[in-house]
């Protein structure tokens, strides 16, 4: 249950016992009027996941009979008990014809009187047409009671104020009651199959004792109650249930103890492995569970947000993820088999043979690579020297970074470089050559030393 701003749980009545996540929390029960209250340990504000355990039909029946309340009780009893309201009290009247249930009535007698009252009442508010159901509770006197100002003046309200004036003008009658604060309507989530039930179902209703140990519910509220419930749907029903069975499916998640977790993952992850090496007798193997399993859960979608269903989700999603990198990396895991029946070569016996070539110009012009100095350092350095040597508009000054960027890819990464890039790599060091043995492509002043 989700928090809705009071400390009641929700619950069908009569209730055998509830079991919460944490045995140490309590849920607190009122004998009187039945009502659980969610304990004290856990925050208001805070959800609270809770099982609540009810008899059978029949036996709920029997349960309930155990609960006596005496059909006739005295003025001051709880449920008799009515404020100094007198317009309500001289309402209550009209509407009834001043027929009231009294001590001098045996039980049939009352009974049917307070049937007969009941009737009146609650269509009187309901079903006459003088009152109309509405969320704006703004009063039209705040001088006098607000269950007054309703019944007379405003004569429109939500659900609290037509059971709150039923049970007022039922008990000044003489008819016990007591309000029932619940829940009225609900939605079943087509995802999941669940029913579920949303704070805008929140509902007040009365119970009227008509007869020893039987209550008689009613509910005064006019239909369009309904209608303003169905209008805070969510827009998109389909987003607003897979958001529910995903909160659900979280909060189950948080609020396992210690066996459930047993009993939903260890349990069947070690079943499942025992089953891969060493199958039951009549029991099938591992794949074809496997295989059956995701031909069921691919077209059950109430197993989809699930337990089952989050765990097959991470799987698939983890088995796709393996195979989108294997195949991106295809050629490289193809070159690494190969590798593996190819004799390993030293650094020694690896020769680049374009990168062989532009040293061998570099030392044309005096430098030569120290042992300390790595081929990108080199490069960094040639590319300045060549700029003060060479007066080109072709780009040679910049050849060295990008020859040494193939260099490295071919020397460490085992690349292989495609026809048309060792074409242009010959081509560029055929104009450097060029470059460097013309005296016309030579920067002014640098031509003597380009000779020696």
């Amino acid at each position: 249950m989700e928090p809705i701003g009071t400390s009641l749980l929700f619950a069908i009545h009569p209730v055998q016992s509830v079991r919460l996540a944490n045995p140490q929390d309590l849920v607190q029960t009122i004998r009187f009027t039945q009502e659980l209250l969610r304990p004290d340990t856990v925050a208001s504000d805070k959800s609270l996941l809770y099982d609540v355990y009810s008899p059978p039909a029949d036996q709920a029946a029997q349960d309930l009979g155990k609960m006596h309340f005496p059909i006739r009780l005295r003025p001051h009893d709880p449920l008799l008990a009515v404020p100094d309201l007198p317009r309500l009290k001289a309402l209550a009247l009209k509407v009834t014809g001043n027929e009231q249930v009294t001590e001098s009535l045996n039980d049939a007698q009352a009974a049917e009187l307070a049937r007969r009252l009941i009737a009146r009442l609650s269509s009187f508010l309901r079903d006459s047409g003088q009152y109309a159901y509405s969320l704006d509770t703004s009063p039209r006197d705040p001088k006098v009671d607000p269950l007054e100002d309703f019944l007379v003046n405003r004569k429109t309200g939500h659900c609290e104020y037509f059971a709150s004036a039923l049970a007022l003008m039922l008990r000044s009658v003489g008819v016990p009651t007591r309000l029932v604060s619940g829940f009225k309507g609900g939605t079943i989530n087509a995802i999941s199959g669940a029913y579920e039930v949303e704070q805008r179902h929140a509902h007040v209703w009365v119970e009227a004792l008509v007869e020893p140990d039987r209550w008689m519910t009613i509910d005064p509220t006019p239909a369009a109650r309904d209608v303003s419930v169905a209008s805070f749907a969510a827009p998109v029903k389909t987003v607003h249930e897979l958001a529910s069975v995903v909160d659900a499916t979280w909060s189950q998640l948080m609020n396992m103890n210690i066996n459930e977790q047993q009993t939903s993952l260890y349990v069947p992850i070690r079943d499942a492995v025992q089953n891969w090496w060493n199958p039951k007798s009549g029991e099938r193997p591992l794949l074809a569970l496997l295989y059956y399993g995701l031909i069921d859960f691919a077209t059950d979608p109430t197993q989809w947000f699930t337990l089952k269903g989050i765990a097959v989700a991470v799987s698939l999603g983890a088995i796709i993820t393996v195979l989108t990198l294997l195949f991106r990396m295809r050629k490289r895991i193809w070159r690494w088999f190969l590798s593996l029946w190819k004799p390993r070569k030293t650094a020694r016996e690896i020769r680049v043979a374009f990168y062989e070539r532009f040293e061998a110009l570099c030392r044309q012009l005096g430098l030569v690579r120290p042992s300390h100095e790595t081929q990108r350092e080199f490069a960094g350095s040639v590319r300045n020297r060549i700029r003060e040597v060479v007066v080109s508009a072709d780009g040679l000054p910049e050849l060295p970074p990008r020859l040494v960027e193939f260099f490295y890819r071919v020397r460490f990464g085992e690349e292989d470089l495609s026809p048309s890039v060792v074409e242009q790599l010959d081509r560029d060091l055929t104009s450097l050559e060029g470059a460097l043995r013309d005296p016309r492509r030579r920067a002014p002043g640098n031509a003597s030393n380009a000779t020696r």
